[in-house]
Parts: structure tokens; sequence; C-alpha cells
């Protein structure tokens, strides 16, 4: 009886484990930057080639465009202390780093790249989709 008791009490910890850790992995930036793009980059790729502004319902997410060799179109979705996460449009599909600052990407694995600059400043940019990027900076 007490041996029930106790494989209970383990598999209800497990689950309750599981079911946290889920939630945390769902809410990450990452996560966050992945749902950002599936529910607007139809949307916002067509008004960013267009060069039309960026859609009131939007608000709360901080937006910069960048201008360079490649342009980027950025969305701050997350800060913690001073790491920046989000994601950014590149209408040629290049991937940069952080506010398009001119530095080497180095390869990192499939569609991933790392830079990083003196110091601490460092980050990576993923490929979400056609021309749609993660990032993640930090200084």
């Amino acid at each position: 009886m007490k041996t029930r008791k106790v494989c209970t009490i383990i598999m209800v910890f497990m689950a309750v484990v599981l079911i946290v850790g889920a939630v945390v992995w769902a809410n990450t930036p990452e996560r966050k930057a992945f749902r950002f793009v599936d529910q607007h980059s139809t949307e916002l790729s067509e008004i960013l080639d267009n060069e039309q502004p960026i859609p009131v319902t939007l608000s709360g997410k901080h937006y910069n465009n960048w201008d360079a060799e490649h342009p980027m179109d950025e969305f701050i979705l997350h800060t913690w202390g001073n790491t920046y996460y989000g994601c950014y449009y590149s209408p040629d599909d290049v991937p940069l780093a952080f506010q398009n600052y001119n530095v080497s990407l180095i390869a990192d694995g499939k569609d991933c790249w790392q830079w990083s600059v003196q110091g601490d400043n460092q980050g990576i940019t993923k490929k979400i989709a056609d021309k749609w990027y993660y990032f993640e900076a930090s200084f």
C-alpha cells in the first residue's frame, strides 16, 4: 500500500515537472519569435515589401528599419537585462547581425550563425522561414 502511494506521488510530481517544462519551453524568446513569424509573416512581408507603415495592431513590439547593403526590418520582442531577442525580415534573405551591424557571421550548424565583437558583445541569428530570422544579442 505504501509503495503504491509513493509511486503515485512520484508520477504526479513527474507529470507536474513535464507540464511546467513544456510551458517554460513554449514561452522562451525563441519560441515566441517563431510564433510571431508564424502569425504575422504573410501580412508583414507584403507590408514591408511595399514600404507601408507597420500596423498599430503590432504595438508593444519595438520595430526598427536598418538600411545597408542588405536592409533589415527588426522586431524586438523581448529584453532581459542587456540581452535582446526578436526576429527580423531580410528582403534579400541574407542572415544579418543585430541592428544590421557590419560584422562577420560564422555558420554554426544548419541555418544558424554566430557573431561577436569587442568584449562580451555577441549574438546569434537563426533562419525561421524564407526571409525571416530569429536573433539574440547580448552586450
